[in-house]
């Protein structure tokens, strides 16, 4: 909670000055009076915002189904689609897209969302199995065959975030540097950033899927790390058939991941950038675009099944307890 505060108010703070240093169509500044003040109330005002809308999240999690700051980030999506459904019919109006290409979106998006389930629920199974155990005087087979289970996915929705972040930091900083940089170097900044540094630019697409990969591994080195699943199978007496346990099963479940990382983090840099392809293919708006892929869309299915799979496990917990207490009453009534 509080890295959260502290992240808040510096982004805030950043934020507010590259919106002085912005000017309207008239030329007048797009703070009406620019300063210290200014930034201060205008970083304890986002600041203060997020709070509450954490505190909110905090609450939607304890008293209800699912969790609740992604929630409150689902509902504020979904609430922008009246609105592109707007936008496309305006455009439907107006002679610039045709029914085709609408059935065609709609097709791409139905395609996108099976896809984006196949991303969060695929995953490859290791087969282990568990070594002999000592019962009394005789060496039993524990068990059967299991597997371990690695998702191809590890990282979920955290690579394009991070990547986002990166992407608009050049924007973001030469709106702070810009005014005290020379009048040439500040003009071929620009010039840059507006024409080549936009969403739907071949240049910016190129670097958002790569740094998309690059934080794929870099994430999911962080939270899995095969020499700890190696050493916690050892000292469960686990073993995956045909590797020694130890260096052998760390470097085999190191190949196993770098692979299957590899393959989501291809598919998920693809849906990543879909969006943006769009935009420069067709010349669709970003209201629209946004619902055929992108960190919309994946956060959208991504929060719908973790809601439902909470639903459906409160449901069996209720029809547990429910079998339960009939059981209980039964065998009250048969023993009086």
């Amino acid at each position: 909670r509080y890295s959260t505060v502290v992240i808040t108010f510096a982004q805030a703070s950043m934020l507010l000055v590259s919106f002085q240093n912005q000017q309207g169509p008239s030329g007048d500044t797009v703070a009406y009076s620019p300063g210290l003040a200014f930034l201060l109330q205008g970083a304890l005002a986002m600041t203060t915002g997020t709070i509450l809308v954490m505190w909110m999240g905090e609450q939607i999690t304890q008293q209800g189904i699912g969790n609740g700051i992604s929630l409150i980030i689902f509902a504020n999506i979904i609430a922008r689609f009246p609105e592109a459904a707007t936008s496309i019919g305006m455009l439907v109006r107006n002679g610039r897209i045709s029914m085709v290409i609408i059935l065609m979106m709609f097709a791409v998006m139905i395609a996108v969302i099976a896809f984006i389930v196949l991303l969060t629920y695929g995953q490859r199974r290791i087969s282990i199995r568990k070594g002999k155990q000592q019962v009394g005087r005789r060496m039993m087979q524990a068990g059967g065959t299991s597997y371990l289970p690695l998702k191809i996915n590890t990282a979920g929705v955290i690579p394009i975030i991070f990547a986002s972040s990166l992407m608009i930091f050049p924007s973001t900083i030469f709106q702070i540097v810009g005014p005290i940089l020379p009048e040439g170097m500040s003009i071929w900044m620009e010039s840059f950033i507006s024409q080549y540094w936009v969403p739907g630019n071949s240049i910016y697409i190129f670097f958002e899927f790569f740094l998309i990969l690059f934080f794929c591994y870099f994430y999911t080195a962080v939270v899995f790390n095969p020499k700890d699943i190696a050493e916690n199978l050892q000292k469960n007496g686990v073993a995956i058939p045909g590797y020694k346990q130890g260096a052998k099963t760390e470097e085999y479940l190191d190949s196993i991941l770098t692979r299957i990382t590899l393959a989501g983090a291809v598919m998920l840099a693809l849906v990543a950038i879909l969006p943006q392809i769009f935009i420069r293919v067709t010349g669709l708006p970003f209201m629209v675009s946004q619902f055929l892929g992108g960190t919309s869309l994946i956060i959208v299915v991504g929060v719908a099944l973790d809601t439902v799979n909470q639903i459906e496990n409160h449901l069996r917990v209720r029809n547990y307890e429910g079998f339960r207490a009939g059981s209980t009453g039964s065998s009250r009534r048969r023993r009086f």
